[in-house]
């Protein structure tokens, strides 16, 4: 009978379950044995299989070590047998710690000619765990005090086939002497020396040994005479920075500090000085600050970010100040090296996304400490100027590296992506936003990559209100080098930051080029402004109109080049953008009526004088006058369209009727006489009023349509402030808010939970049933509802005192999670915990004559978490 083939990987549910019935028929041949080579290290393992394979169960009065000890006189044949128990131990564990030393000598990395394989055959693996886990038990165990080291319920030992009965010792000199050779064994084959690396040491520092080794050390340290103290400390301090892991280390730590069993001084001094290496380890170790970030958030069992938490490991990591054992400016130099390198890699958004809040809230403790410690190391590699002068930057040619600039931009990246707040940014980019604009001019005009650093600046200047950041860049927007440095090419084909050398001055048809280029590329980022936020475009026109007419009294500069990016960028904005100057006259009216009010006899900056030879034009002028007139042409078609295209307010005809009076043109006149009579007026409050929540609640929408996270954030803070006023169908702001909780990204989903209980403070009645039925319904993803329990929470801890209809609708919710499904018997534990904490709550804030009525249902919890 033939039978189909079906792939392994499209098994379905059946074929597998009958899979596993057939591959149970075959049973292991008792009579199978495993040949090993006949090498050096093929010996060596049957040796150690013939020492460590011992009878179970064991015969009586005897236990491991004594059958340990038989195998040993059998291979080796003495004849001198030791008479005491700790004697016997000290032979046996002295010839385990020797097998270990041969195993690291047999495979030694130099000696292996092709190094891409381990040496130790994989089914002899498990025979070197079982011997280090002998030694474990054996040997640190045994000699260590009762309440020192990991407590064994929290171990596990894999592949020990004997009861872990540990037999303690009495402590002694013979004792020492055994944690003292566990501690030199694992220091000579864990040495990182080139000519010392084997197959073992990994496996003994993935695996258990290493950490009982690292106990034993701090034992024989902080127990050890005055005189022995420097000698126990150099050999705690080499095991210790054998660890390849830093999680590992505070797991291990954080292990031996709950085993509390022991009062003698031995166990408070070990007590005291693991919590010091605690306090310690983050700042001293390079991805110390990771590691603690890993342990407190969980991040290795759940990728979630717990707000509460949060907090905690803030705090956290301002406690250690005091007791890390550094200065204050040594203690945050290295807090914010870490924060940094961490801050490089971009793609870990959910490690980015925490460090960036715990950059945010110290920001909000102390700006001064952040700007020190971070932003001023940003500064000085995007602006080399800004840094305080150095006799040895003298002779640099490279100012800021190709490794040094990548990674600031990505740092840069990194916070602009997390924040929502403009006060944040613009301390951050304000500096330096001269210097990130030549960086994104260079990046474009050498075809690299640069739409990355478009919309770092677009995140920055978008949540800009008062326009104060782009108008900084209107003033820089065709300066791409600093006076003394300018961006080059290194030699991994990446940007850096070099001093300038060449001081020959490029033609004017390349300067000429060089502006057209980077005023194209100020449009596009206007463009993309405007998109979002209308009005940019209007801003960046008027400045760029009055510094030309010379109405601004900031602007005093007759620089000629200046006159002319001013003109090419009002044709641009004219070309382009035409339709959308006319959305609001009235600022572009007042430059106009300011102008007039000008009492100079300027002809080129008349009005009048441009309204009559735009019509006048004499074709047999003079070079010189026909540019002049070119000029008064632009203007006046400019404004002749706008005020065309223009909705005309009441404040309007009043900037118009004000101009009339002052010029002197007969068709400027006129052109206005017609604008205002065939243009209607919006003399409604209530119209003008609803135009312009019209025009919040698009730019808001237009935001959360963006792809970049603090703008999407920035429209969700619109919304939250239209919902307040009544200005948006709460609905409406509750789906679009409930859209971001299910995004993967923190940054957005953790605002979309403070903004969904932000709604559910202003109509709770109507949205917690609401809330509710996302958080019981078993259709939504777990993500979703356990980030709905944490709005919940959230809104439960805010009030005092909650009503009881409120309570009642929360604690049913509850109760329904907490139970098991009656049908499946199943129920996800991390919703549980998520109800159990929400029910706590309820219960802390619930008035007591409510709670008499609950006590049997909360009762019923209690016994089911118990069971």
């Amino acid at each position: 009978m033939s039978t189909s083939k079906v792939p392994i990987g499209k098994l379905d549910s059946k074929q597998l379950k009958e899979l596993k019935k057939n591959l149970s028929k075959f049973k292991k041949d008792p009579n199978f044995k495993r040949t090993r080579s006949s090498g050096p290290l093929g010996r060596l393992l049957n040796n150690i299989e013939k020492l460590i394979t011992i009878p179970t169960p064991l015969s009586d009065n005897q236990n491991t070590i004594d059958a340990l000890y038989d195998n040993l006189k059998s291979q080796t044949e003495t004849t001198n047998d030791p008479v005491d128990p700790i004697s016997i131990r000290a032979a046996v564990v002295h010839q385990l710690l020797d097998y270990i030393k041969q195993i690291h000598q047999s495979t030694l990395k130099k000696n292996q000619p092709d190094q891409t394989f381990i040496s130790i055959p994989l089914y002899d693996i498990k025979l070197v765990g079982k011997l280090v886990n002998l030694i474990v038990t054996e040997g640190a165990y045994s000699c260590l005090p009762q309440g020192v080291g990991i407590p064994l319920q929290k171990r596990r030992l894999k592949n020990f086939e004997v009861p872990l009965e540990i037999a303690h010792v009495q402590d002694g000199e013979q004792t020492r002497s055994i944690l003292q050779e566990i501690v030199d064994t694992f220091n000579y084959v864990l040495d990182p020396a080139k000519d010392n690396q084997s197959d073992l040491q990994k496996l003994v520092l993935v695996g258990s040994g290493y950490t009982d080794a690292l106990t034993c050390s701090i034992y024989l340290y902080v127990t050890s005479s005055p005189e022995d103290k420097s000698t126990a400390l150099a050999n705690f301090k080499s095991l210790e920075s054998h660890a390849e892991s830093s999680f590992e280390l505070l797991s291990v730590y954080t292990l031996l500090i709950s085993n509390k069993n022991g009062k003698t001084k031995a166990h408070v001094e070990f007590y005291t000085f693991v919590m010091d290496r605690l306090n310690k380890l983050p700042l001293e170790r390079k991805n110390g600050v990771q590691a603690l970030i890993d342990l407190v958030m969980g991040l290795r069992d759940n990728e979630e970010v717990d707000l509460n938490k949060l907090q905690h490991l803030l705090n956290l990591l301002l406690s250690l100040k005091n007791k890390c054992g550094l200065s204050t400016v040594e203690y945050f130099q290295a807090l914010f090296d870490q924060f940094y390198q961490l801050l490089v890699f971009v793609n870990r958004p959910v490690m980015n996304s925490i460090v960036a809040a715990l950059i945010f809230r110290l920001y909000g403790l102390n700006k001064r400490v952040v700007i020190d410690f971070m932003f001023k190391r940003l500064w000085y590699i995007f602006d080399p100027a800004l840094k305080p002068h150095n006799k040895e930057d003298n002779d640099r040619i490279i100012l800021s590296s190709e490794i040094e600039l990548n990674n600031a931009f990505n740092v840069l990246l990194s916070l602009s992506r997390r924040s929502s707040t403009f006060e944040f940014l613009d301390c951050l980019f304000k500096p330096i936003l001269p210097s990130l604009w030549g960086y994104l001019i260079y990046q474009k005009k050498n075809e690299k990559d640069f739409s990355i650093v478009e919309n770092v600046m677009l995140t920055y200047l978008s949540l800009d209100d008062k326009n104060d950041a782009l108008d900084h860049l209107f003033h820089n927007c065709c300066v791409s080098n600093g006076e003394s440095w300018e961006f080059a090419e290194g030699e991994n084909k990446l940007t850096l930051i070099k001093s300038k050398v060449d001081k020959k001055n490029s033609s004017l048809d390349e300067m000429i080029s060089n502006i057209d280029f980077m005023l194209q590329t100020f449009m596009q980022v206007l463009n993309s402004l405007d998109d979002n936020n209308s009005g940019k475009i209007q801003f960046v026109f008027i400045k760029a109109l009055k510094r030309w007419f010379k109405l601004d009294h900031d602007e005093l500069n007759d620089d000629p080049l200046l006159t002319l990016i001013d003109l090419k960028l009002l044709e641009l904005i004219v070309e382009k953008f035409k339709d959308r100057l006319g959305k609001s006259v009235d600022d572009l009216l007042d430059v106009i009526q300011s102008f007039m009010s000008m009492k100079e006899d300027t002809s080129n900056n008349n009005l009048n004088v441009i309204a009559e030879e735009t019509e006048e034009v004499d074709s047999d002028d003079e070079d010189g006058d026909d540019q002049v007139t070119e000029i008064q042409k632009v203007v006046f078609d400019l404004l002749s369209t706008i005020m065309a295209e223009a909705s005309i307010t009441e404040s309007s005809i009043a900037k118009l009727q004000k101009i009339k009076e002052e010029t002197t043109s007969p068709k400027l006149k006129q052109k206005i006489d017609e604008m205002i009579a065939n243009k209607p007026v919006l003399t409604s409050k209530e119209e003008a009023e609803k135009q312009i929540k019209d025009k919040q609640l698009e730019r808001a929408l237009k935001n959360i349509g963006d792809p970049l996270p603090p703008i999407k954030v920035y429209g969700l803070d619109l919304l939250l402030k239209l919902a307040k006023t009544q200005d948006i169908d709460l609905n409406r702001c509750v789906s679009i808010h409930l859209s971001f909780l299910r995004d993967q990204e923190p940054f957005l989903y953790l605002n979309a939970i403070k903004g969904l209980k932000e709604l559910l403070d202003l109509n709770v009645n109507d949205l917690l049933e609401r809330y509710l039925k996302i958080y019981r319904s078993s259709t939504h993803k777990l993500d979703e509802r356990l980030r709905m329990g944490e709005v919940l929470l959230r809104y439960v801890n805010d009030h005092s005192e909650l009503n009881s209809e409120v309570a009642d609708s929360i604690l049913n919710g509850c109760f329904s999670l907490v139970r098991k499904d009656k049908k499946t018997g199943n129920i996800d534990e991390k919703l549980r915990v998520s109800a159990i904490s929400l029910l706590g709550s309820c219960c802390k804030h619930s008035n007591y004559d409510y709670l008499k009525g609950k006590i049997n249902d909360i009762y019923d919890v209690i016994n089911v978490d118990r069971k």
